[in-house]
């Protein structure tokens, strides 16, 4: 997973087998693995992550509540990434 940030909670690699001893990150709620140091959890130190998910999550509902509205409406806007 290197340079990937994992859901809260998540954070450790999936391994078959593995204990618990030697996955030290398993709890960490943002996982950002060094790429100079595989293992490193450089996003360990991070916090208040849980505000910055919660921000993310009620972006997108915003988000998709727009769209509703919109479809309701019989709007149907153009995508963005068809430009």
């Amino acid at each position: 997973r290197g340079g990937a940030a994992s859901g809260a909670g998540g954070g450790g690699r999936a391994g078959g087998g593995r204990g618990l001893a030697q996955v030290p990150f398993k709890f960490d709620p943002l996982f950002i693995e060094d790429p100079l140091t595989p293992g490193n959890n450089v996003g360990r130190n991070c916090f208040r992550i849980s505000q910055v998910q919660r921000l993310w999550s009620d972006a997108h509902t915003s988000m998709l509540d727009a769209i509703r509205r919109a479809e309701e409406r019989g709007l149907h806007p153009e995508p963005l990434l068809s430009k």
